[in-house]
């Protein structure tokens, strides 16, 4: 079996099968979400707060199931400092950092480290093919894991709000 069989191969237990169920649950909670925030803002005696401010920061144009999520993201952080306070724009900021780097990490973990990771010299099968197992112990890859490491470290250290 090739080593790229790990990915396209969802019986194998392998990394598609992870994708998949993490696409899954990711997906899953955010219909319930706004399957709950749908019903919350139709009973307002739900809500934690004034209804005034809930209307001013997130607008009466949400209809639909999912229009919230346009105004989310459009929401400046002057907006939720006046209405929610210091706490909410410090928390949201912490969000956005780690949104960023779990981006940055995907992003090098798939173009980097997966394919040196992948094609190692013990020619493993299954998912351990997509680890730093699959390389030899005195083998100059591991240097590409080591140096993810120390840049992952940096970046989180350097980008913290």
């Amino acid at each position: 079996m090739d080593n790229v069989d790990v990915i396209a191969t969802p019986y194998d237990g392998g990394l598609f099968t992870v994708l998949t169920i993490n696409i899954s649950i990711g997906l899953l909670i955010l219909v319930l979400f706004s399957i709950c925030r749908t019903r919350e803002r139709k009973s307002p005696s739900l809500i934690h707060g004034s209804a005034n401010d809930t209307e001013s920061l997130l607008g009466n144009n949400e209809e639909t199931t999912f229009g919230w999520i346009p105004r989310t993201l459009k929401t400046k952080e002057t907006e939720v400092f006046e209405l929610c306070g210091r706490d909410a724009v410090i928390y949201l900021r912490f969000q956005r950092h780690l949104l960023v780097l779990l981006g940055v990490y995907t992003f090098f973990g798939l173009v980097v480290l997966l394919p040196i990771n992948l094609y190692g010299e013990k020619n493993l099968e299954g998912f351990t093919a997509t680890t730093v197992y699959n390389l030899a112990p005195d083998s100059p890859k591991l240097w590409a894991n080591i140096a993810a490491i120390l840049i992952f470290s940096i970046l989180g250290f350097v980008n913290l709000p």
